[in-house]
Order: C-alpha cells, then sequence, then structure tokens
C-alpha cells in the first residue's frame, strides 16, 4: 500500500558549493575594494551606487509587505482549501501536497509562512523565470514523478500560477519503487 501524502520525504536543505562561496567571495570583495575606490575619489558615481542599493531595497521591502497582506487575509486557510480547489481525481494527493509545501516555502515573512491557492501567480509569490524550472524539478522529486520527458508535457513553458505548477507535475510520469522501497524509510522511523 502507498502511504499517505503527509509523510513525504523532507528536502535537505540546499547549501552553496564550494565554488559558488568562493565565487561569491570574490564577487563580494571586488565590490567592497571599488566601493573604497570610489569614496577616495570623492565621486557622484557613489551616489548612483547607493541610489540602486536604496532601489532594490524599497523592492525587497514592497514585496514583504505585499506578502504580509496575503498573511493576513489568509489566516485560517490551510493545505485543504488548496487541495479542494482541484476537481476530485484529477491530481493526485501526492503532488497536491509536495507543490503545496514547495511554493508556501515563498511565502515566508518573519518566519511564518502564508497558504498558497491554486489561482495565485507565481511571480507574485516571488517565483521569477529562473526558478520556476528548479522549483518544478523539486516538486517532481517529492512527489516522485519523472523528470526525463519535460518537453513533452502540454503545461512546460505555460506555467504562470501554483495551480499549473500542479498538473503540469501531475502530467509527468510516476517513478515505479522497487518492491523494497514501498515503504520508504522515513515512514519507519518513530
Amino acid at each position: 500500500m502507498r502511504p499517505f501524502s503527509r509523510h513525504l520525504p523532507e528536502q535537505p536543505p540546499e547549501s552553496m558549493s564550494l565554488r559558488a562561496t568562493i565565487l561569491l567571495g570574490v564577487v563580494l570583495g571586488l565590490a567592497g575594494i571599488l566601493l573604497v575606490w570610489w569614496v577616495l575619489r570623492e565621486s557622484y558615481e557613489l551616489l548612483v551606487v547607493v541610489g540602486f542599493v536604496a532601489f532594490f531595497a524599497a523592492l525587497f521591502h514592497w514585496h514583504n509587505v505585499s506578502l504580509r497582506q496575503m498573511h493576513q487575509s489568509r489566516t485560517g486557510e490551510s493545505i485543504c482549501g488548496f487541495a479542494r480547489s482541484f476537481k476530485k481525481g484529477t491530481v493526485e494527493p501526492w503532488v497536491i501536497r509536495a507543490t503545496y509545501v514547495e511554493c508556501v516555502k515563498y511565502t515566508e515573512v518573519d518566519g511564518a509562512v502564508c497558504a498558497v491557492r491554486h489561482d495565485d501567480r507565481l511571480e507574485d509569490l516571488g517565483i521569477v523565470d529562473e526558478d520556476v524550472d528548479s522549483l518544478f524539478i523539486d516538486i517532481c522529486q517529492r512527489a516522485f514523478r519523472d523528470t526525463t520527458s519535460v518537453e513533452s508535457n502540454p503545461y512546460a513553458g505555460r506555467m504562470q500560477t501554483v495551480g499549473d505548477m500542479a498538473l503540469a507535475v501531475n502530467y509527468q510520469g510516476k517513478i515505479q519503487m522497487a518492491e523494497q522501497e514501498a515503504e520508504p524509510d522515513f515512514l519507519l522511523r518513530r
């Protein structure tokens, strides 16, 4: 018997690779050197840089404010409402739960997460085009779905909402687990 979807395995936290860490250190070091050089020159370029930083800080703050408003308007909502928004039997429960769990991560503000809805636009949650593909792969892995034939998926390239993401993942074929893996290890730990 297949285990319930609430027993989905936890995704291990992603850590930066050594190459990415070194690259980030080099970029931050160069940025620091350039900042010191501009301050020593006392030129207007520093003002431009500060303006860009202030602009992006304002964008970040605006995004957090909109997420806080979303939190306030959705108190009491849960995965149940998200699951009920799909026609019964059209999307597998594992796909619904995996989509919900992965998309909720993008709504975190001040340590709290907000319920997502079927018609939430991915852009509004802060999921940009570059993140859609990696989010799709993460959801497929959590729901034990195949990720090799994404090109034949009719939803590929058309995922605009959280519901579209769930339908796209549901279209992918299931990964066949061996008989000995029918009861995953995470179910046996108590």
